[in-house]
């Protein structure tokens, strides 16, 4: 449903049920950033982490892991 015909229809709602509505969706914006938060500290967590390991060593420990999950995945039948 585009997002004008869902306002108009929000918009003819008695007050009680607009003002529901306008809760949960302020409800869902603020989930929506606590998650966002989460996602920014942990990209912070992981770059801190990597920043303490030289870059030629990173690459090596990914071709590694690389290399280690198709030996672990070379029978599987997806």
């Amino acid at each position: 449903m585009p997002y004008e015909v869902l306002e108009k229809q929000i918009k003819t709602l008695p007050q009680e049920y607009y003002e529901q509505v306008e809760h949960f969706v302020q409800f869902l914006l603020h989930e929506a950033k606590a998650k966002s938060r989460k996602s920014e500290d942990i990209s912070e967590k992981l770059a801190a982490i990597y920043s303490k390991i030289p870059e030629n060593e990173q690459t090596a420990y990914c071709g590694a892991t690389l290399d280690s999950w198709r030996e672990l995945t070379k029978n599987d039948s997806w």
